[in-house]
C-alpha cells in the first residue's frame, strides 16, 4: 500500500501562510480515488477579522502607491497567472473531476470515477 501526501492549503492573512487560530481544517477528496487529496485551514470569524484587519492596515500604503507603480504589480501578477496557468488548469480539473487536464485535452475517456453513471 503507498502512501500519498495530502496537500496543506493554510490561509494567507497579512502577507504570511498562517493556520487558521482553532487549528481547523477540512479535507478535499480526489473525486476520481476517493481519498483525500488536500487539506486546507477551515478559517472561522477570528481568521476574517484578522483578514479585514491586515487588508485595511495594507491600504493605506497601496493608496499612496503611484499608479505607474500599482499597473506594474498588477501586470506582473497577471503574467505569473499566465505562465502558470498549465499548473493551475491541472489542479483545478484534477481536483473537480478526478482526471488529469492532459487526459480530457487528450480525450482519454478510459479513467472514469466510480460514481460515474457511465462506468462499469
Amino acid at each position: 500500500m503507498s502512501t500519498v501526501a495530502i496537500a496543506q492549503q493554510p490561509l494567507l492573512i497579512g502577507g504570511e501562510w498562517t493556520a487558521a487560530q482553532d487549528g481547523a481544517t477540512f479535507q478535499r477528496s480526489d473525486p476520481f480515488t476517493g481519498q483525500p487529496a488536500t487539506e486546507a485551514a477551515a478559517g472561522g470569524r477570528v481568521d476574517a477579522r484578522r483578514a479585514v484587519d491586515a487588508a485595511q492596515a495594507a491600504f493605506a500604503e497601496w493608496s499612496r502607491t503611484p499608479p505607474g507603480r500599482r499597473r506594474a504589480l498588477l501586470w506582473g501578477a497577471a503574467d505569473l497567472l499566465t505562465e502558470r496557468a498549465p499548473d493551475l488548469a491541472g489542479v483545478q480539473v484534477g481536483m473537480r473531476v478526478g482526471k488529469d487536464v492532459l487526459d480530457l485535452v487528450a480525450g482519454d475517456a478510459g479513467r472514469r470515477p466510480a460514481s460515474s453513471p457511465r462506468s462499469g
